[in-house]
């Protein structure tokens, strides 16, 4: 009887923990297999989640308040699914949406997609609102770096001997080799509230922050060139002061080391929230916002060809799917519309950089030993009407990718009867990376009186993981981690 009674408990806790658990699923296209990224996981009344880039999603069975999952994205049938038969890495198909363009309309009767377009730009204004806007986010920055060559070196130093400075370039190489061969990569999460009472008042509270990345591996130029400076140091003499020279221009005419030790010792490790609010206004006001933004970018009938390819029904409302493609030289992308046949707002855009097309580039290599181009700018917007028949962000991701080059002699010249001089070469050649996700939970309306009483904090610290946790981001929407992000665990040093 009591082996029984253990044996019962033992059933119950272990059906309490499935009832608790979270579910990890894949959502994936049934024909080609191609991962859905961004469809919408509807869990509950105005509750739900959305894949990432790699089809994946993350819900914890506690708080579903429905029998059944519901699973949509623009281009493909919607599909229901019983809780009771979901289960962990499961892998779920989406079947693509039927062309209706022949049976939604006559052969002689097919909407012009033009005329699409048109409308669209004339009712832009009217389907987006901008402010008096309060946004519940989750956001998540990705930043990589691959260097093709990296070279450190110094090549005087006065009055020190060949060997000494022998052994300084053999640590600075070493310092190269090693930023080279490591894993650059790092992931920074934080969740919290924007407010938007118009476009010169707004506040930004962040709730919770987390950044995974190995401390000691910091890829900014500025921070290799620092790396380089700091060994630099020990053949200066820190009770003089020095002219700071680059190439043909100088920088600083009396650069006191003692005062820059002091500066570093000062600095605390913490991230402005002012800085962090005009990051997350720049996504928005770059993504549909503004007049240079991209969705007006590819809605200029001038500088894009336009094709309809497909009319299919989403959410009960008839939705044109419309290839975008440069007509002039000066447009850079190709991608996919997606409008409503009853408000002609945009409801989705999938966008990249053509073959062959390049963002802004600079090329002083010569004068200043600085060249870069944006070689990578592509990205996908999703709305979703409001209570008030707005369209707000649901998700916004971005990823812009640049190749740099710098060439930065450094020249020490002691402001002294003696002029010593210590020279350090910095070159460096490589690609970095960065992709900002932006998913919005909710966004209700904000009045002036609750933007007033809303109180800021001016900086936030970030919690340094070694990996991700999914644990630290629990009652809320995240973006499920990519695989990439569930392997990386940062090294012990």
């Amino acid at each position: 009887m009591r082996l029984q009674l253990v044996f019962s408990a033992l059933v119950l806790l272990f059906l309490n923990m499935l009832q608790a658990q979270e579910i990890s699923a894949k959502v994936i296209d049934a024909k080609t297999k191609v991962p859905v990224a961004f469809a919408t996981v509807k869990t509950g009344e105005n509750r739900g989640v959305i894949t990432n880039e790699e089809g994946s999603f993350l819900i914890n069975t506690e708080i579903l308040d429905k029998e059944t999952i519901e699973i949509s994205c623009m281009g493909y049938e919607s599909k229901s699914i019983l809780v009771a038969d979901l289960s962990d890495n499961q892998t779920i198909l989406l079947d693509a949406a039927i062309n209706q363009l022949e049976t939604v309309f006559l052969t002689d009767n097919k909407p012009n997609v033009d005329s699409i377009i048109k409308r669209v730009n004339r009712n832009y204004k009217t389907n987006y609102k901008t402010d008096h806007l309060k946004y519940q986010f989750f956001k998540r920055e990705t930043s990589y770096a691959e260097f093709e060559k990296l070279e450190l070196e110094i090549d005087r130093a006065s009055e020190f001997s060949k060997e000494q400075i022998r052994e300084s370039n053999a640590e600075l190489r070493f310092i190269a080799d090693e930023i080279k061969n490591s894993n650059s990569i790092r992931f920074d999460d934080y969740k919290g509230q924007l407010a938007v009472l118009d476009e010169s008042n707004s506040k930004l509270n962040i709730d919770k922050a987390t950044e995974i990345h190995n401390s000691n591996e910091n890829f900014s130029i500025e921070a290799i060139q620092e790396k380089a400076v700091g060994i630099t140091l020990k053949f200066l003499d820190t009770t003089q002061t020095y002219k700071l020279k680059t190439g043909w221009f100088k920088i600083e005419d009396s650069l006191s080391l003692v005062e820059e030790n002091k500066k570093n010792k000062d600095t605390v490790e913490t991230v402005s929230v002012e800085s962090l609010k005009s990051a997350m206004l720049a996504s928005i006001k770059e993504g549909y916002v503004g007049y240079e933004s991209v969705l007006r970018t590819v809605l200029d009938a001038d500088s894009y060809d336009y094709q309809l390819e497909n009319a299919a029904f989403f959410n009960d409302e008839l939705i044109y799917e419309i290839a975008f493609e440069p007509k002039r030289s000066s447009a850079k992308y190709i991608g996919k519309l997606y409008v409503s046949d009853k408000s002609f707002a945009v409801s989705k855009l999938d966008f990249k950089y053509a073959d062959g097309k390049r963002g802004s580039k600079l090329n002083l290599r010569l004068v200043l030993g600085v060249k870069y181009i944006e070689n990578v700018h592509q990205g996908t917007l999703i709305f979703r009407k409001a209570e008030d028949e707005h369209y707000v962000p649901r998700y916004i991701g971005n990823t812009t990718g640049k190749y740099i080059y710098v060439s930065r002699p450094l020249k020490f010249i002691e402001n002294s009867a003696d002029k010593n001089k210590t020279s350090l070469s910095f070159k460096l050649e490589g690609q970095v990376q960065e992709k900002t996700e932006l998913l919005f939970e909710n966004v209700t309306r904000l009045d002036s009186n609750e933007f007033q009483a809303i109180e800021t904090k001016e900086s936030v610290i970030y919690e340094r993981l070694r990996k991700y946790d999914a644990n630290k981001w629990t009652g809320g929407e995240t973006l499920a981690p990519t695989e990439e992000l569930r392997k990386f665990e940062v090294s012990e040093k």
